[in-house]
């Protein structure tokens, strides 16, 4: 009879469980690195160039839950010397999470409020009832402003040209500004409903 006391566990027993703590680490570890990269390239940390490229990332894509209270300056141009008068009613308080407020107070030059991390430029758009992808704006009246040979965007982030176009995070103190030009200067806006 060998020796030992209780009875002897089945073979391998011990190493079948050791084994799957292991797997069960391994998998741990492998999707806290996974969220790790996740949140930080949703504040913008990693930029492989592709973020210009293609869709913008809608609101869903980026509004994680966190509690912000950040104010932003946007100004947009759509073929105009005068920047888009977002004072209307329909452009204020849009969404709880990033928004207008105060009218004709916030229109030109408007401030954006941000109470929740890294809304993008595009999400924001997509609050306010347009469609934008990286080469077309359609405003919520139907305007609409497309990069083509009769035109083009510029997009800047503090002054600088923002290579992730209307994919850029909206950073608190930051300074925005879209602005469409179309080959003759004098409007290129047309009625997308006809």
């Amino acid at each position: 009879m060998p020796g030992g006391k209780g009875p002897a566990s089945p073979s391998g027993g011990e190493s079948f469980v050791s084994g799957n703590l292991g797997l069960i680490a391994l998998f741990a570890g492998v999707l806290l690195v996974f969220g790790g990269i996740v949140a930080a390239n949703q504040a913008g940390f990693f930029d492989d160039g592709a973020s210009a490229q293609g869709e913008v990332i809608s609101c869903d894509e980026v509004f994680t839950g966190t509690q912000e209270h950040e104010h932003a300056r946007l100004e947009v141009y759509l073929d105009s010397e005068e920047p888009y008068d977002f004072s209307a009613q329909r452009y204020q308080l849009a969404d709880p999470r990033v928004h207008f407020e105060n009218g004709r107070q916030d229109a030109n030059g408007a401030m954006v409020h941000v109470h929740e991390t890294r809304p993008t430029l595009g999400c924001l758009f997509e609050t306010l009832g347009w469609t934008v992808t990286q080469d077309k704006i359609v405003t919520d009246q139907g305007e609409e402003y497309v990069a083509n040979g009769e035109g083009s965007f510029e997009i800047l982030a503090n002054g600088e040209p923002s290579d992730r176009g209307f994919n850029q995070p909206i950073i608190g103190q930051e300074q925005y500004v879209v602005r469409y030009t179309s080959a003759d200067a004098g409007g290129n806006a047309t009625n997308s409903s006809g």
